[in-house]
């Protein structure tokens, strides 16, 4: 039986990457029991691909038609409404509210990038990124956005919290994580980073204490925080 390979490119501080990442680490087995492999170097790149998947949440999609310990039959529609829902929150706007220093940083990298002589797909791609900073990180920043994103917060957290079963380690009281518990523990981790944790329900404050401690997430973090030191200060409102 032949193999498939699979390249991720991911950003290391992104935490939509750390998402992918995490549940690329507690797949399992491929449905078909079709080896595979993940070379991380989120774009997701493969010869059994018709063309590379760029979104976070389309990736993790994919993920779960392949690799059905991440979604369960019984829970699949739950997990793929939460996710969504987790995916419609600004990040920024729960990360870096008060700052614009990570903003300017990264618009002044990307305008760098574009004074060299590049391809053109990567000009345009650079370009659309730019675009999305403005729209998203300068609008995310705003006060009526940074409030709404930590009431929607709270509400879809508090969701979360019934999904947990009193003294279960993972969501459903499963004995593996799906991909749902694989992209809310870095979500909680960058709250927690960003000294949000007023938002988080007490039992998942347990839950993602715990799930910190697993080999899978410790290969992908290194012992690193979900944000870079050098180019972001977190938060430290107390909404």
């Amino acid at each position: 039986m032949s193999s498939i390979d699979y390249t991720l490119y991911y950003g290391m501080y992104s935490l939509c990457s750390m998402m992918v990442r995490y549940s690329v680490a507690v797949r399992g087995e491929h449905k078909d029991g079709i080896p595979t492999s993940f070379r991380e170097v989120p774009a997701l790149t493969s010869r059994s691909l018709e063309k590379p998947i760029a979104d976070s949440l389309l990736i993790t999609d994919y993920l779960l038609e392949k690799f059905p310990r991440l979604a369960p039959e019984e829970h699949v529609n739950e997990i793929k409404k939460r996710l969504r829902e987790l995916h419609g929150l600004n990040y920024y706007s729960l990360s870096y509210s008060g700052t614009n220093r990570f903003t300017h940083w990264l618009q002044g990298e990307l305008k760098n990038i574009l004074k060299d002589d590049i391809l053109k797909e990567y000009r345009d791609a650079i370009e659309y990124k730019l675009g999305v900073i403005e729209q998203e990180y300068v609008g995310g920043l705003k006060t009526e956005t940074v409030e709404e994103m930590v009431e929607r917060t709270r509400e879809l957290l508090d969701k979360m919290s019934n999904l947990l079963p009193a003294g279960s380690k993972w969501l459903f009281g499963l004995e593996h994580p799906t991909a749902l518990d694989a992209h809310l523990v870095p979500f909680l981790v960058r709250l927690k980073d960003f000294k949000r944790e007023n938002l988080i329900p007490a039992n998942l404050v347990q839950y993602v204490a715990e799930a910190e401690k697993t080999t899978e997430w410790r290969d992908v973090m290194g012992g690193r925080s979900t944000y870079s030191t050098a180019t972001s200060v977190p938060a430290t409102t107390g909404s």
